[in-house]
């Protein structure tokens, strides 16, 4: 690449800072092409500098230097990130930007304020720290910040620290703060000017009230009541110190054969507190009982677990029930939630069941699922010197399922609806916990497993294959993760394979090469179009199965990636049919001959013509005829009025927009007008590619016809003119206001007529 100094400043004085980067999705890695990058800075006045990613979600921008910059980095359905900095005169930085989709995150956002003057404070850092994810932004000129939570849940005993220079640290707990999925969330914090206060000590001794001995390893956790912070230490001496700011806690320690022991005790800045602390006998509460189903049968290997929080934190304790569906959990004192799961039937909760020094009796019935909405299917890959088989574990609130891989390391779990969580886990590797993995909808969801070793080389995996839009098909855009070539440092270049299919029975596994691509060190991700051999069409998937090879300087070492399945689509809807001309002549007494013809179709993917016929004064759809040349002769035996307009159809099933209207009378009869306004129920329904609606106008009018998505967004119109009285048909191709396929599911079709408003649902089916 080659880089030009440009000099923007009027007298040429101050040189220009560059700043590049990419910008990705924040779960996937993959690139965000089309993102708008928006610098905002002051030159008296705010001023601003906005440019967009390109394919690969790059972006390189030449800015004036010596200036403070905000950042703002959106795209389509993800929230905006931001950050803040100051450019120096001939800088170059490069950024990597990961941003989140509103479908997964929710957002807190607002300003860091002087707390005596209320001014904006530039340049604080604030940070959210939550379970798995944590997120961090700081303020610019405009004060403002926007943090993440990336996962439900995961910050329900989260912090929310800020601070800036010559002011003290705020440490405030956000679990008061419902973070649901796609939600904004708006919190002003005020800094007090100074310095932070000095912390405190805490330290001291732990005894065994059972021989009046010093407890090593015990583990001592302080939960502070001001900021929800978590500090923790173990007792490996006998003794224990924290270094804790000024805040009340509650010190919960636990030791092994020893009660957990619940301290609520305050540090104060500057001070050292001692103390000794006694722990007694562990306590031996047991719940138990039989887990049968709704007809008494008893059921083994129902798993029941204890659902418990200490300090704040989650925990759990479980068992399995026996051959006789019987049970015994042992758990210390407190207050539980007891869950019983087992696959093929819903979870049984009881709830706030409070357990001291005693035994209860608490039998679970479990409703067997009648039938199963959906699925999750995939294979599990190794990389490393061990294989063998996964036990895979998935589960909500409301259903948990458990399957054993088969030998070719394939699995398929039946499922209800609902969003799942997976826990993956084979010997001798690290196990897989990914929350919120999939969402079942009346659907199969494949998804692949992969375990890595430490010390093993990598192979390179196929991170997502999707269909290139607005092509004529044939093409998609796959991308994939690089590998670890480990002690072979470098990887030399990559090939990429598609299986070839339609093979003779009990022929091997055969490949056939599309290209090679570089490797470059360093690199994240790459990304290329690979070709298919036919489409998906409205009856058949047709998928295409790709495999990436990472290739060494040995020739005959090489490290091939899992395979990965994906299928195109042509996006390219055919021309309209034009200069349509109709006319007439009377056949016989009883019959006429109607003639049309148009201009021929010169899309090369072209495949045959739909004529439409509809008798005027009928609340009836359409007819529909099918032909192949630009010419069609109708025969009708019923005189009246009628509207004829074609379609074109390519090989894919892709219907055009219709034609203009040819309309012809057979008769001298008057029209017939409605007695009243009408929207008839689209046909056919469900539909693919194509569907009519028809409605009636009982007088001259304004008319309005549009279709919207579940979601209440607009996404056609099809009809926006004034029009005569009578019945009226028009069809839609499921595309959008500009001209784009929209996707299979459920849509509201509606009519404004003068007064006359009505809506109806249609289903798109692919």
């Amino acid at each position: 690449s080659l880089y030009l100094n440009i000099y923007l400043d009027d007298f040429q004085e101050v040189q220009d800072a560059i700043v590049e980067g990419h910008v990705i999705n924040w779960y996937t890695n993959e690139s965000v092409p089309n993102a708008s990058v928006l610098f905002v800075y002051s030159d008296d006045e705010m001023q601003t500098i906005e440019l967009s990613t390109d394919e690969s979600g790059y972006f390189m921008a030449q800015v004036p230097s010596q200036k403070d910059y905000d950042l703002f980095v959106y795209a389509d359905g993800y929230w905006v990130e931001h950050d803040a900095f100051y450019l120096n005169e001939n800088e170059f930085q490069v950024l990597s930007i990961s941003i989140a989709e509103m479908s997964n995150a929710s957002r807190l956002y607002g300003t860091i304020r002087d707390d005596e003057t209320n001014e904006l404070i530039p340049y604080a850092e604030v940070y959210l720290n939550c379970d798995q994810a944590s997120d961090w932004d700081r303020t610019g000129q405009l004060g403002t910040y926007r943090l993440f939570n990336y996962y439900p849940g995961d910050c329900d005993n989260g912090v929310l620290v800020v601070n800036a220079q010559g002011y003290e640290t705020s440490l405030q707990s956000v679990s008061d703060i419902e973070f649901e999925i796609g939600a904004s969330i708006n919190k002003d914090i005020s800094l007090s000017q100074g310095n932070n206060p000095e912390p405190g000590m805490l330290s001291g001794t732990i005894i065994s009230n059972i021989d009046d001995n010093q407890i090593h390893g015990a583990i001592l956790k302080a939960f502070s009541i001001n900021s929800g912070l978590l500090y923790e230490t173990s007792t490996d001496s006998g003794y224990f110190s924290f270094t804790l700011p000024e805040s009340e806690y509650t010190v919960s320690i636990n030791a092994d054969g020893h009660q957990e022991k619940l301290e609520s005790i305050y540090v104060h800045s500057g001070s050292q507190l001692d103390t000794v602390i006694y722990l007694d006998e562990i306590y031996s509460n047991i719940f138990y009982g039989l887990v049968s189903d709704t007809d008494g049968n008893l059921i083994d290997g129902a798993m029941i677990t204890a659902h418990f929080e200490v300090d704040n934190i989650s925990s759990e304790i479980s068992t399995i029930s026996n051959a006789d569906g019987s049970y015994q959990l042992i758990v210390p004192d407190g207050t539980f939630d007891l869950a019983v799961s087992r696959t093929g039937y819903q979870i049984s909760w009881i709830y706030d069941v409070s357990i001291l020094e005693s035994n209860i009796e608490q039998d679970f019935t479990l409703d067997q699922i009648g039938s199963f909405d959906g699925a999750l299917m995939g294979s599990v890959y190794f990389f490393g010197n061990l294989s063998g088989t996964a036990t895979i574990n998935i589960w909500n609130d409301t259903y948990f399922a458990e399957d054993v891989t088969a030998e070719n390391g394939t699995f398929y779990i039946d499922l209800i609806n609902g969003t799942y969580s997976i826990f993956a886990a084979a010997n001798g590797y690290t196990s897989v916990v990914i929350p919120d993995a999939i969402t079942i909808q009346d659907n199969v969801v494949n998804y692949d497993i992969h375990f890595s070793q430490p010390g093993f080389v990598e192979p390179p995996v196929i991170s997502s294959l999707s269909d290139v839009p607005n092509d004529q098909g044939r093409e998609l855009d796959m991308s994939w993760l690089p590998g670890d070539p480990q002690d072979f440092e470098n990887f030399t270049q990559y090939s990429i394979w598609r299986k070839i299919t339609n093979l003779p029975t009990g022929s091997p596994e055969l490949w056939h090469y599309i290209a090679t691509e570089d490797y470059v060190q360093g690199s994240d991700i790459y990304e290329r179009s690979v070709p298919t051999l036919i489409d998906a069409n409205p009856d058949t998937v047709n998928q295409s199965t790709f495999m990436v090879t990472a290739h060494t300087e040995d020739p005959f070492v090489f490290f091939d990636s899992p395979p990965f399945s994906g299928f195109s689509v042509d996006n390219l809807f055919p021309e309209v049919p034009s200069n349509i001309s109709v006319s007439s002549a009377m056949a016989d007494n009883s019959m006429y001959e109607v003639s049309l013809s148009w201009s021929e179709a010169v899309d090369e993917d072209f495949s045959f013509y739909n004529v439409y016929r509809s008798y005027i004064n009928s609340d009836e759809s359409a007819m529909v005829f099918q032909v192949v040349e630009s010419t069609f002769t109708d025969v009708v035996s019923d005189w009246g009025n009628y509207e004829y307009w074609v379609t074109a159809v390519d090989h894919n099933g892709n219907e055009s927009e219709p034609s203009e209207i040819a309309g012809i009378q057979l008769s001298v009869e008057e029209e017939l007008i409605p007695d009243e306004f009408a929207l008839s129920q689209n046909y056919p329904n469900p539909f693919n590619p194509s569907t009519q609606i028809r409605y009636a106008l009982a007088e001259n009018t304004k008319v309005t016809v549009t279709i919207y998505n579940m979601l209440g967004s607009k996404v056609r119109t099809l009809v926006n003119n004034y029009q005569d009285a009578g019945f009226k048909n028009v069809l839609w191709n499921a595309t959008n206001d500009n001209g784009a396929s929209v996707s299979a599911g459920m849509y509201i079709y509606t009519i404004q007529a003068g007064n006359f408003y009505q809506a109806k649902k249609m289903i798109l089916l692919k």
